[in-house]
């Protein structure tokens, strides 16, 4: 569960859900490609192979993607506390 949970300090409860509800799709998602696309076999005598796509490689493939997709190339802006 840890694995893809996003870091925050906010107390509002509904996003605090909403990142626990991403972080669960992420983790079925996960399973999902394991099961139908990486197991070989069916039924009882399916073998998965979790060396073929750990979840902390899909994690940064994702990340990978989304900034290639949206960032713009600019230098991040961090504002520091007065």
């Amino acid at each position: 569960m840890r694995q893809a949970r996003i870091y925050t300090c906010t107390r509002n409860p509904r996003l605090r859900l909403f990142f626990l509800a991403v972080a669960l799709i992420l983790r079925n998602l996960w399973v999902w490609i394991h099961h139908m696309r990486l197991a070989e076999g069916s039924g009882d005598r399916m073998t998965l192979h979790l060396r073929l796509l750990r979840f902390k490689r899909m994690l940064d493939w994702i990340v990978r993607e989304i900034v290639a997709q949206f960032h713009d190339g600019s230098t991040p802006c961090v504002a520091q506390p007065p």
